[in-house]
């Protein structure tokens, strides 16, 4: 295998990194299976790290089902420099440091109205309810290699036949769903390079990683690779999430998380971003309870979204990443020290620091107690676990900013591929939402409290009474659902457009014409997506060049050129007979 797709040479260029669950930041995801063994896709979760015009991505891999079903096909705009595997360990700690979280705080003293007699809970008798708790068939081969526990080749189309990258692929096994032919001609006409991945003969899926892969923009090369250039680095999107390719087996309401590691905000491009109200949070029902408001949260995104058909990601956290990546990523300590026991029952002294993942699992269960040798147990442990873990450490302190960006989307509106950019020009965006209430008294007894958020730059009043275990809502959560969770959407643009922002009108609604208004703004900022109708009869010996689409060029207050340059389209598409993605 060549040098430039060996591990060696990722240091050279940045650490690890990632986009899951997957928009433009880069990385995708479109699983592929045969039609008599449906196979669904429920969720991306991608990394992004961007430095000047490198880019390093790593993409979650949640797989269940046969080793020698797995496959995995990714099609980029240009050639990966390395080809590498990650740590499951940098996605959770992502998910769970920036999580969005919710804290109210009721402050009776300060309430005008109310005695203290009256704000003591109602005494409740305990009921009797249960408790709840190189060429090859028209198709160049750029590259081949093994990483980890995969196997992977590089190709490209042989020029002007872009169907060779489908023969290519059925012809070696890769099994194509109904509507996968019109997406990879699209991607192979459009000059992208294709990664397939499979496990080796000796892997298991208990063996599976993330996958990274880093490469170089070219900064002068647009979404076509055309001649047109980019004025400045500023109007360069740095990736495409081909989310279209995802639709051939996602599930509804599938959930897309995006983490952009750079030195700015990021921002959706064709996409709006929305920004939900806080004072419809359901604060009293859930205040104690976490989940309850990571519920109340998403339900709050969904209902905003879908009147958008869910062309919309919400930014859940933009800021500093040792803001909120306080803990360390990196296991706490070292194959010598494993090496160095005796016995099984020793090494039980390291369980406490081991993650949770199914890779460990599938170690130890191999080294257990009637196979114990600490020597290989270390060797293992050392390859798959604790040096991706450093490696994941290093890359995340690598990068100043965090951006953590969510959408969820269903098959039916995965319509375009969403861009991002980065605007360096927004504030930060904190993911502690945090709600004082002060109650309110009406003839001695409870009523409402006034609830302010956003350090008091907004309140509303809430209708509340008193009950067994504290304050509780009066009206049900649909009266306080009944306008729009958002309380504005944007379509920002590069760094130094004006954008567009459009505030939810006194009615509770937004204003459609303005909305479509922001929407073919962003639209007008990457290239047409349309995909080209596929004549599945086409032969190779009768290729048919398809035109590549013509770019939008209207932007409504944007002073962009034409279509901006953009960091390597990714879409993987998990090729298998009998598995499910979890």
């Amino acid at each position: 295998m060549p040098a430039a797709t060996r591990k060696s040479l990722l240091t050279s260029t940045l650490p690890l990194l990632f986009l899951l669950l997957p928009r433009v930041a880069n990385a995708c995801g479109g699983l592929f299976c045969e039609p008599q063994r449906p196979v669904v896709q429920r969720g991306e979760s991608i990394v992004f790290g961007v430095e000047n015009n490198v880019v390093t991505m790593q993409v979650q891999i949640l797989y269940e089902g046969p080793a020698e079903a797995f496959s995995w096909v990714l099609p980029l705009p240009f050639q990966p420099s390395t080809v590498d595997v990650g740590s499951d360990l940098l996605f959770r700690s992502l998910f769970r440091q920036s999580l969005p979280t919710f804290e109210l705080e009721i402050q009776n003293e300060a309430s005008a109205t109310c005695s203290s007699n009256a704000l003591e809970p109602v005494q409740c008798f305990a009921s009797d309810a249960d408790d709840v708790s190189e060429e090859n068939d028209g198709v160049i081969l750029l590259d081949e290699g093994s990483v980890g526990p995969y196997d992977f080749v590089i190709l490209q189309a042989e020029e002007k036949n872009p169907n060779s990258v489908l023969a290519w692929l059925e012809e070696n096994g890769y099994a194509q769903p109904e509507g996968s032919a019109s997406l990879l001609n699209y991607y192979a006409t459009n000059d992208h390079v294709f990664v397939a991945v499979r496990l080796t003969k000796e892997a298991d899926t208990g063996d599976i990683q993330p996958l990274i892969l880093t490469y170089e923009m070219p900064e002068n090369t647009t979404a076509q690779q055309t001649t047109q250039t980019v004025e400045t680095a500023g109007r360069m999107a740095m990736a495409c999430v081909p989310i279209q390719l995802t639709s051939v087996a996602a599930t509804d309401d599938m959930p897309i998380q995006v983490y952009i590691l750079g030195s700015a905000r990021a921002v959706p491009l064709n996409f709006v971003e929305l920004e939900l109200d806080d004072t419809l949070v359901d604060w009293l029902t859930c205040q104690n309870n976490p989940g309850c408001y990571d519920d109340d949260y998403r339900e709050r995104f969904d209902l905003a979204a879908s009147q958008l058909a869910n062309h919309s990601f919400v930014t859940e956290y933009a800021g500093p990443t040792t803001s909120v990546i306080t803990d360390s990523i990196a296991v706490q300590f070292t194959a010598e020290e494993v090496a160095a026991v005796s016995s099984w029952e020793d090494f039980q002294m390291f369980q406490p620091f081991l993650p949770n993942l199914t890779i460990v699992d599938a170690i130890l269960q191999k080294h257990s107690l009637e196979n114990f040798n600490a020597a290989e147990l270390a060797e293992e442990l050392e390859e798959k676990v604790l040096e991706p873990s450093r490696e994941a450490q290093a890359f995340v302190e690598k990068f100043p900013y965090l951006t953590r960006l969510y959408a969820r989307l269903s098959p039916e509106t995965m319509t375009k591929d969403p861009f991002f950019a980065f605007k360096p020009e927004l504030p930060d965006v904190s993911n502690v939402h945090r709600a004082v209430a002060v109650p309110i008294c009406q003839d001695g007894n409870p009523s409402a409290l006034s609830i302010s958020v956003q350090d008091g730059a907004a309140s509303v009043e809430l209708a509340a009474t008193m009950g067994c275990f504290g304050w509780m809502p009066a009206d049900p959560v649909e009266a306080r659902l009944s306008i729009s969770p958002a309380r504005q959407l944007a379509s920002w643009g590069f760094a130094g457009d004006e954008g567009i922002i459009v505030q939810r009108s006194v009615d509770g609604a937004f204003d459609m014409t303005r909305v479509q208004e922001a929407l073919a703004f962003g639209d007008s900022l990457v290239t047409n997506q349309t995909i080209p109708e596929y004549d599945t009869q086409a032969t190779l010996d009768a290729p048919t060049e398809i035109p590549v689409p013509s770019p939008n060029t209207e932007a409504p207050t944007s002073n962009a050129q034409g279509v901006s340059a953009f960091a390597p389209i990714l879409a993987g598409f998990l090729l298998y007979s009998s598995a499910k993605l979890l």
